[in-house]
């Protein structure tokens, strides 16, 4: 059967979009080059940053860079889109518009994962600023069984500086600081963790210690890409 082609904006950042594709190649089923999902990735690092647009809209928008994206994976042959980067998807709505095949939403695939035992769940999201003061996952999360906290000024503060002065800065990243964020939002009463930022996606891949209370973005949407090109 002929695999579908995987368009990927990425760039936002580089590493989390390297561990993006490495999940991609981990999950497919496939026992030569040639049954691998075909992909066309867009390093793109020229993305204006998407929390300081959030915060000021003054500053240069993101998305008419991620328009243009959009267009060149599809005349290079892309069946659908995914974008690794959660705090993006506050423009996921004229992203899918312009889009003439499915953009896979990383939000969605977060959500479902944590409400597929069909019961009400209290999750934390853990993200950049601009992901925790859109809402973007509150206005997901309206269709689903989930209530979404959103950490305090401190822990978000934490998260910061997890994902910009050391995942994007290259640097290694502090695990304990990271376990130690996880543990402030569960012991505030929550009983599921969305990592709702890549970059968090890439410490918590070099980690040993898995939670299974701990649902990872890029992994689940890894996991749809996946789904939706070999079907």
């Amino acid at each position: 059967m002929k695999k579908k082609t995987l368009g990927v904006i990425g760039g936002m950042g580089p590493a989390a979009t390297a561990v993006f594709f490495k999940k991609i190649v981990d999950l497919t089923p496939a026992g030569s080059d040639q049954e691998h999902i075909p992909a066309v990735i867009l390093n793109d690092v020229l993305i204006p940053d998407r929390t300081s647009y959030i915060l000021d809209p003054s500053k240069p928008s993101p998305l008419p860079r991620m328009l243009e994206d959009v267009k060149k994976l599809e005349y290079c042959g892309a069946d659908c889109i995914a974008i690794p980067c959660n705090t993006s998807h506050y423009f996921y709505d004229e992203i899918s518009r312009a889009a003439s095949v499915p953009v896979i939403s990383i939000l969605d695939c977060a959500l479902e994962a944590v409400c597929s035992d069909g019961k009400k769940h209290k999750t934390a999201v853990l993200g950049t600023y601009g992901t925790l003061k859109s809402g973007v996952y509150n206005k997901a999360a309206e269709k689903y069984a989930a209530e979404i906290y959103t950490p305090d000024n401190e822990i978000c503060d934490e998260v910061m500086r997890l994902i910009y002065e050391q995942v994007k800065t290259g640097k290694a990243a502090d695990e304990s600081r990271f376990v130690s964020v996880i543990n402030a939002v569960i012991n505030n009463g929550c009983d599921s963790v969305i990592l709702g930022c890549t970059e968090l996606s890439v410490i918590y891949s070099a980690m040993n210690k898995k939670y299974d209370y701990v649902f990872d973005s890029t992994e689940l949407l890894a996991a749809a890409c996946v789904k939706f090109c070999c079907c």
